[in-house]
């Protein structure tokens, strides 16, 4: 684990297995007070992928924290939760698929401070074993390709 003073990639293919929360201990965490202008921007995108294709039969849920300790264990503040009930669930049964690409909530900014200054991402698994890609950056991550589709209320010339 580092402690990072930018934002940027938090874990690459980090395999979560079945155990208590894994955050700290398996992805990077961001020190909210190291960063340039006193923490996030306004507009902070969080990006979490599946690397590698859940097995089991369990349960995932992943948050994303604000804590007093690189650890994300003293007093910890979930910002956002994205449970998966089973692996089943599109977001984590294909390798490669987009488990959540979401702006990083606001409330992030306002909690920073001399205590809440730690931010990353708790995985929690039962019953299962997968592996994630995860990211904090300031801009939008990238559109997947062949999903954009562009439609003209005009009709073909004739």
């Amino acid at each position: 684990m580092a402690i990072l003073e930018a934002l940027g990639k938090l874990a690459a293919a980090a395999d979560y297995t079945t155990g208590q929360d894994q955050g700290a201990g398996l992805a990077d965490v961001i020190d909210l007070a190291a960063i340039a202008n006193n923490g996030l921007p306004l507009e902070a995108w969080l990006d979490i992928d599946c690397e590698t294709e859940a097995v089991g039969a369990g349960a995932i849920a992943i948050d994303l924290v604000i804590a007093d300790n690189a650890a994300l264990t003293t007093n910890p503040i979930k910002l956002l939760s994205v449970p998966i009930a089973a692996i089943t669930d599109a977001r984590v049964a294909t390798a490669g698929a987009k488990v959540i690409a979401c702006t990083v909530p606001y409330a992030a900014t306002f909690l920073n401070d001399a205590t809440k200054r730690y931010l990353g991402v708790m995985v929690s698994v039962a019953g299962t074993s997968l592996s994630l890609n995860i990211a904090i950056s300031p801009s939008k991550p990238r559109t997947p390709d062949n999903v954009q589709v562009v439609r003209s209320n005009v009709g073909l010339p004739g």
